[in-house]
């Protein structure tokens, strides 16, 4: 998918789960999401499980049928959403926007210290 071209990024899902990969990813580049939580799991468990081998891409709109064809020849997947301009949505609620994440997580430390 990489070689193709398909994927505008790609990140782990590691420490902190699903919430924390796709607002570092969004801080990282300015943008927000808007994501649907799979009603199979528990709420805490779908967006902070630190299960692993999970990756989160983005993939431009011209190629998803591209990347999901692929993806459906033996890789398990979930659409989750989208990229947008700023919000951080979870099922329909907006949760924090990109700025004022990166503001608490650039400025964490400093405003305990204070």
């Amino acid at each position: 998918m990489i070689r193709n071209g398909w994927l505008q990024s790609a990140h782990d899902v590691s420490d902190g789960g699903l919430f924390t990969t796709l607002a570092e990813s969004a801080m990282a580049g300015g943008t927000g999401f808007t994501v649907s939580q799979d009603v199979r799991y528990r709420s805490d468990a779908f967006l902070f499980g630190e299960s692993q081998s999970r990756v989160v891409i983005s993939v431009a709109d011209e190629y998803v049928n591209e990347v999901e064809s692929y993806l459906t020849e033996g890789t398990p997947f979930t659409r989750l959403g989208l990229v947008t301009a700023s919000d951080m949505v979870v099922d329909g609620v907006p949760v924090l926007t990109s700025a004022e994440a990166k503001d608490l997580y650039d400025n964490a430390l400093g405003k305990i210290m204070a």
